[in-house]
């Protein structure tokens, strides 16, 4: 995602966790933030709630933007809605008309169709009123 975030001519700083970046000890670096969160990892076991707490790290030092690219499932849970959902109202939410694959690293490719959902929830901290839901097209 770094990669073709600059090709695009952000300014992107990268972290990630299989190089040893923990982002729940690190203090945000940018006003923005867009990241594809492990959700059932935390890099060296298993943690169901990993992308939960990386979410509401990220929230607590107030940046403008919080984009995580999650599984659209991800919005449904009691859990969530009642905890980090109502302290942190996400503003929208883009779904993935189209399903892909994401395969973490070190997992073969497999072939054939995914079955996930994804979305991209954003926390916008000017954001007022109720959460937007929308869909990314690929072949718009």
């Amino acid at each position: 995602m770094v990669q073709e975030l600059r090709c695009h001519g952000y300014k992107v700083v990268g972290t990630d966790i299989s190089e040893g970046d923990d982002v729940l000890t690190m203090e945000p670096r940018a006003a923005n933030i867009v990241t594809n969160p492990p959700y059932g990892h935390n890099g060296t076991e298993p943690d169901r709630r990993a992308a939960e707490k990386i979410a509401l790290h990220l929230l607590a030092h107030d940046p403008d933007k919080v984009c995580l690219l999650m599984p659209f499932q991800w919005w449904c849970g009691v859990g969530r809605a009642e905890g980090l959902f109502t302290r942190y109202p996400v503003s929208r939410v883009w779904a993935f008309a189209d399903r892909f694959a994401m395969w973490p690293d070190g997992i073969p490719v497999r072939a054939g169709t995914s079955t996930i959902n994804f979305a991209w929830f954003v926390w916008d901290k000017y954001h007022s009123g109720p959460t937007e839901l929308g869909h990314v097209m690929f072949n718009a």
